[in-house]
């Protein structure tokens, strides 16, 4: 008898931690354009700072937050790529010259890495539509502090952010 009745006074909570698991927030990836804004990046206390701010240029934003699992505890994950570009410009591409377009690499997360950062290399291309879109591939690679290097690849449709 105190075996049922155990059982019953525990049944709701494996319910609700079972039903729970379908509230788990899926990978997502945002391409999105602001215009008449520029990169705005500084170093202050040994922290980099990144604003996008007004200008003339146009600045791109990749994000991708990675889906969570349920059985890990702050596993959130969220990579951002940002860059700029002349807004008249229908293709470009940068590879020796990455820097001109000012990308910067943001990884948001209970980890180390976390933070902005600079790409070591890579390339970054696109073209514009004539819907006033941008079809956007490029491939960063980023060197950690601790000499780490990671690889980010991303390729998608831009479109103005409302």
């Amino acid at each position: 008898m105190k075996f049922i009745v155990k059982l019953l006074f525990l049944t709701p909570f494996i319910w609700v931690d079972a039903t729970a698991q379908d509230n788990i927030n899926p990978a997502s990836k945002t391409y999105q354009i602001a215009v008449n804004k520029k990169l705005n990046i500084t170093n202050e206390n040994d922290n980099r700072i990144i604003e996008v701010v007004d200008g003339s240029l146009a600045v791109f934003s990749y994000v991708f937050k990675h889906a969570e699992t349920a059985e890990i505890a702050d596993d959130e994950l969220i990579e951002t790529i940002r860059f700029e570009i002349n807004p008249n410009w229908t293709n470009f591409i940068f590879r020796k010259k990455l820097q001109m377009a000012n990308p910067v690499y943001t990884q948001q997360c209970y980890c180390t890495g976390r933070g902005h950062h600079i790409p070591k290399s890579g390339y970054i291309k696109g073209v514009k539509n004539k819907n006033g879109t941008y079809t956007i591939e490029g491939t960063l690679v980023i060197e950690f502090e601790n000499k780490v290097q990671k690889s980010i690849t991303f390729k998608g449709n831009f479109s103005v952010a409302n």
